[in-house]
């Protein structure tokens, strides 16, 4: 019985060498076994998975290993959350959309403070008094969230990460996020309340943001995905209802504010 017990294991491994799957993580073929080894199976499997993903992360160099990780985090954020989350998969993220670095108005408004552009792009800001949706460029640098004129691309507002308590956004196909900012201060950047912006890069900013803000532990804001949120506007509770629009709207979403209760029909 020892020699058949033996002989039994030898097969079983000797076959399993022979027929291993490619060294690609996403590859997910794994031979099968005799229920004598399915145990032993599951165990060299994920152990065989594992390294396969270690030696990978090791080819890789830097810059492909942060697209990577920005990837992996709109995963864990958004996925089977966000509507909109699946069709942002396979495309790649972008950084600086709006080209600030090669802009002289930005270069000359930012001075000699070599700030690093995590990301930037055209936005919509949400007016917190009637909800209506005004151009401004939006840009995270590796420390700061700055509000911009589209035009002279002077800061209007500029909010330090670590002052980011929390983000939110909704689970249907729009680009709507808010940034809930910390209350305790009293300067212009803070004290009309959280931040509400329309993007057509939501998860892209997330992840982004987010990333960035584990890197420098300024910021550990927990992403909240919901239908209904609630926001401070100038330390007033705000509650904001996202609802799908009946017919197409004119523009990429559409506010309405009724007392303490704003419509986001997107």
């Amino acid at each position: 019985m020892k020699f058949l017990r033996l002989y039994f294991r030898y097969r079983y491994l000797s076959t399993l060498k022979s027929n291993l799957p490619s060294l690609s993580p996403v590859d997910t073929y794994w031979p099968s076994s005799s229920p004598m080894f399915r145990e032993t199976n599951n165990l060299l499997k994920g152990l065989y998975h594992s390294w396969r993903c270690k030696k990978f992360r090791d080819r890789c160099p830097p810059e492909k290993r942060a697209i990577l990780k920005e990837k992996l985090q709109a995963s864990e954020v958004f996925k089977d959350k966000k509507s909109s989350y699946p069709s942002t998969v396979a495309v790649p993220f972008q950084s600086d959309r709006v080209n600030l670095n090669a802009n002289p108005k930005w270069k000359k408004n930012t001075g000699n403070n070599n700030q690093r552009i995590v990301w930037a792009d055209s936005v919509l800001k949400i007016n917190r008094k009637n909800g209506k949706a005004v151009p401004h460029i939006l840009t995270i640098s590796d420390t700061e969230m700055l509000v911009l004129d589209p035009k002279s691309l002077l800061t209007k507002y500029n909010i330090d990460l670590g002052d980011i308590q929390r983000i939110s956004v909704s689970p249907l196909k729009d680009g709507v996020i808010v940034f809930h900012i910390r209350t305790d201060k009293q300067d212009k950047n803070h004290q009309k309340g959280d931040f509400m912006f329309h993007t057509e890069h939501v998860v892209e900013l997330v992840a982004k943001l987010l990333v960035q803000a584990e890197s420098q532990q300024d910021m550990s804001a927990a992403v909240h995905v919901s239908e209904r949120i609630a926001v401070n506007f100038s330390e007033t509770s705000v509650e904001l209802l996202f609802k799908r629009a009946d017919k197409d709207l004119p523009q990429p979403l559409l506010c309405k504010r009724k007392g303490a209760v704003i419509d986001v029909l997107v």
